[in-house]
């Protein structure tokens, strides 16, 4: 290759750029032109790292752009709650829905006793509405709080219905220990805390039905109708939109908490999903008030 108009030249050894006519920026071109060091070939080894890092840099990005290589809330009270799940999952209760050796006895006072802690549920969730800053949000938890109204309880009152236990004596049953228990907890964090320990105490019935629902399904239909017609509603995709909201609020409102905050939303995640075993064994046991 030539360069300028002298004698023919060997090639530039290969630390110099090859374009030899390529002038180094603003040299003046009196003293003939010069060679542009090459850029240097990055390390595929290298490169690959990057972009790995990159990735899961991008990964754990929440909605406010804060880097956070540590499990989201949900996600690490779910995964911390593990144990809890598979006692709910294994509870005879909850396989004698979906094998049908349920006694009906047990399921109508289920049915009975979480008619009252749906009621109270709503108010919690009314108090969620309240709490929540985003109007958006603001419209989920209303769309939620309706679905209970008008789903969850419709279900309730068609089944006890057509076992001859009317609205009535719905309206006129007493809370057992665990259910007053339970909707003390919720009511007692809904009106003391934020939205954030709010949701985390909500975690474990919203998403913990939808999990017992997905899972049920699974297993085939049950034998009997009333058993399949209720985990049906909750294997829905309606019910499972409205616990994956959850979550993700959850997750959202998790990003932005201080520690102090974080500790109390945990403490009553694993508050609420005690309550839930005990409202099972409570059911199952027929508990009522000793005096």
């Amino acid at each position: 290759m030539r360069v300028g108009t002298g004698p023919a030249k060997s090639l530039p050894p290969p630390e110099f750029c090859r374009q030899g006519k390529i002038l180094a920026p603003g040299y003046p071109r009196t003293t003939g032109p010069t060679l542009l060091p090459a850029v240097p070939r990055p390390d595929p080894r290298e490169t690959r790292c990057a972009r790995r890092m990159a990735a899961v840099r991008n990964r754990s990005l929440p909605t406010g752009g804060r880097a956070q290589l540590t499990p989201r809330l949900a996600d690490r009270l779910w995964s911390g709650a593990a144990a809890q799940e598979r006692c709910v999952l294994a509870h005879p209760f909850v396989t004698g829905l979906a094998d049908g050796t349920l006694p009906l006895d047990r399921y109508h006072f289920y049915l009975r006793q979480d008619y009252v802690f749906l009621l109270e549920y709503a108010r919690v969730l009314a108090l969620a509405v309240a709490a929540a800053h985003d109007p958006a949000d603001m419209d989920r938890l209303a769309g939620l709080l309706h679905a209970t109204l008008h789903v969850e309880m419709d279900l309730h009152r068609r089944t006890c219905a057509e076992a001859g236990i009317f609205a009535a004596a719905l309206e006129a049953e007493e809370p057992a220990p665990f259910t007053f228990a339970y909707t003390r907890h919720l009511l007692v964090v809904a009106r003391s805390e934020p939205l954030g320990v709010l949701v985390a105490a909500l975690l474990p019935c919203q998403w913990g039905y939808a999990v017992i629902g997905r899972t049920l399904v699974a297993r085939g239909p049950s034998p009997v109708a009333a058993y399949a017609a209720w985990i049906a509603a909750y294997a829905s995709a309606e019910y499972r939109e409205n616990a994956r909201y959850v979550w993700e609020l959850t997750n959202r409102v998790g990003d932005v908490m201080g520690p102090a905050e974080r500790g109390r939303a945990e403490a009553a995640f694993q508050a609420s999903f005690r309550y839930e075993r005990m409202f099972w064994d409570g059911c199952w046991n027929g508990e009522r008030w000793p005096v």
